[in-house]
């Protein structure tokens, strides 16, 4: 048998294995004339022609780990696949792996000039909803194949962005990066992810967002407690910070929410309102316009001059305005103890205040000066500047500034609290009187002459008036006046009796020719005219008495119930 030296042997042969190798064969064996590649040694089954090489079973090139480099050329690229022996490295599309990347150490480069040649793609054909992909994995052993358990702050892994800076590709850019976020243990990897973008004039990356494990997302900040609202949004910076929303068609319409220092704002840079919406239709509720107007329920900035509709407008100038249709405008809800409820100041001084008393039974409206009003149960009374009653203190009006009339429909307490300084009522006014007598007939009286006048104080009555008599239809018995309201029955010793005057002259004379006593007996509504004889006894005067040129004046003072 002929040995072969040469893999041109070996393919003229056409069986690896069953051919031996000559003694003196050049080894490694080169794969083709140019050199480009060798194979250090054949010890598989399988078949080589002049179309390619097939190999059956495993196949180790450089097993001797000797520093040479492998590398299959494409159609279009001489270093589709090269092996950098001396670098221990592989790289797609370049030969070298000390100028691929920014550190010459990754054992896996990709290097190209265009988009094809500089990406790689992965694909998952599979009837389920699963896709390709990309796995980074950390474990602290020291060796391989060992599962020993990372640590809390441990990286799990990153992607880096680097650029030329004209120097080398090793100045990082930006990077995002897994930590450990807690205490890992079987089935149980908390985990945060950070976002790191290298500012200007900077050579390494700052940590510009990251997600913890809870899934809190931090801006400039490491996220803080959400307050228990949830997941938060924190961001921040030394100098504060601001969150911007646009509408990329409209002019200057740029607005967000900021915080700097102690403050915190909500901005709109256009010339339009922040509007405050709810609900899945959008419904809005408030909203603070270009003008400073804040509208509560209302987009109306005229409500203090509407008489529809309703809602709360407060105005640049300090005006507020409450409008409701049916609801109260304005409620002050004390929940607590009795006491001030709404304080009124000027210029930082206070000047009065509403508020309760008794458990809430009360209101009081009194001025700091310690002079008010309280309202409670079914009386209106006075009350000092906490609201507390007081007694004797105040007066309604003054001799400067007084009440014009005053509509009462009980009575008047005067100079005490008992019933004997009650004044109940107060009348003025005229009545047609008669003048009959007591067993029959009456006096006519002459037109123009027969009204009285009365005035009623509380309870007494005083009437007075001028009668003058025109004819008689037959008066028989003793005269009677005719009285507005009826005497007093309840009296004891004739203090119930009503006493007067009754002037009585005849037409023609210059002097009065009596005067006579007027008596209203109890429980009557009539006056008799009462004269003392010359015996000294009294004497009502009958209609016998007098005749039709009599005329007089009648004055009478009366009590009533």
């Amino acid at each position: 048998m002929t040995k072969a030296r040469t893999l041109a042997d070996l393919i003229s042969d056409g069986v690896i294995g069953t051919t031996e190798l000559a003694d003196d064969a050049i080894t490694p064996v080169k794969l083709d004339e140019t050199g480009n590649y060798t194979i250090a040694q054949l010890g598989v089954n399988g078949t080589i022609t002049s179309d390619g090489l097939t190999v059956d079973g495993a196949v180790v090139f450089n097993e001797a780990s000797a520093d040479v480099d492998f590398r299959v050329e494409s159609n279009g690229n001489a270093n589709m696949l090269f092996v950098d022996g001396g670098n221990d490295a592989v790289v797609i599309g370049h030969n070298d792996a000390t100028n691929g990347t920014f550190a010459s150490s990754q054992k896996l480069q990709m290097v190209g000039t265009d988009f094809l040649s500089s990406s790689f793609g992965l694909s998952r054909f599979s009837a389920d909803g699963s896709g390709p992909s990309i796995s980074l994995s950390k474990s602290r052993a020291s060796g391989i194949g060992t599962d020993t358990v990372v640590q809390d702050n441990d990286d799990l892994g990153s992607i880096i962005f680097t650029g030329a800076d004209g120097t080398d590709l090793a100045t990082l850019g930006a990077e995002i990066k897994a930590e450990v976020d807690g205490t890992p243990g079987g089935n149980d990897m908390p985990t945060r992810l950070t976002f790191a973008t290298t500012g200007d004039g900077n050579s390494s990356p700052t940590t510009r967002m990251r997600i913890d494990s809870s899934g809190n997302v931090g801006i400039g900040v490491t996220p803080a407690d959400s307050f228990g609202f949830g997941k938060a949004l924190d961001i921040g910076s030394a100098s504060g910070s601001f969150i911007y929303v646009r509408d990329t068609d409209a002019t200057n319409g740029i607005g967000g929410i900021g915080y700097s220092g102690t403050r915190m704002y909500i901005s709109n840079k256009a010339a339009g309102p922040i509007t405050f919406q709810v609900n899945a239709d959008a419904t809005e509720r408030m909203r603070i316009d270009s003008s400073g107007n804040l509208l509560v329920g209302t987009t109306d900035t005229s409500l203090y001059n509407n008489t529809t509709g309703g809602g709360l407008a407060y105005r640049p100038n300090n005006e507020l305005t409450v409008a409701a249709e049916s609801s109260p405008q304005f409620i002050v809800n004390n929940t607590g103890n009795d006491g001030e409820m709404v304080r009124l100041a000027k210029d930082g001084t206070t000047v009065g205040s509403i508020g309760s008393v008794a458990s809430g039974a009360n209101l009081y409206i009194s001025a700091a000066t310690g002079v008010g009003l309280g309202i409670g149960g079914d009386n209106l009374y006075p009350v000092n500047a906490s609201g507390a009653s007081t007694n004797a203190s105040l007066d309604i009006g003054d001799a400067s500034a007084r009440f014009k009339d005053a509509y009462l429909s009980g009575g008047v307490y005067l100079g005490g609290t008992g019933s004997a300084n009650k004044l109940e009522d107060y009348e003025e006014g005229v009545y047609q009187y008669t003048l009959t007598g007591s067993t029959s007939g009456s006096e006519n009286i002459r037109s123009g002459y027969a009204y009285f006048s009365y005035t009623k104080i509380g309870r007494m009555v005083k009437v007075m008036g001028r009668f003058e008599l025109l004819s008689s239809s037959g008066a028989s018995g003793n005269l009677q006046f005719s009285m507005p309201f009826t005497q007093v029955n309840n009296l004891t010793d004739q203090a119930d009796t009503g006493v007067g005057t009754v002037t009585l002259f005849r037409t023609g004379l210059t002097g009065m020719e009596t005067v006579i006593r007027g008596i209203i007996y109890p429980g009557s509504d009539k006056l008799v005219a009462v004269r003392q004889t010359g015996s000294g006894s009294e004497q009502q005067i009958s209609g016998a008495n007098v005749d039709t040129a009599y005329e007089g004046y009648l004055e009478v003072t009366m009590l009533v119930d």
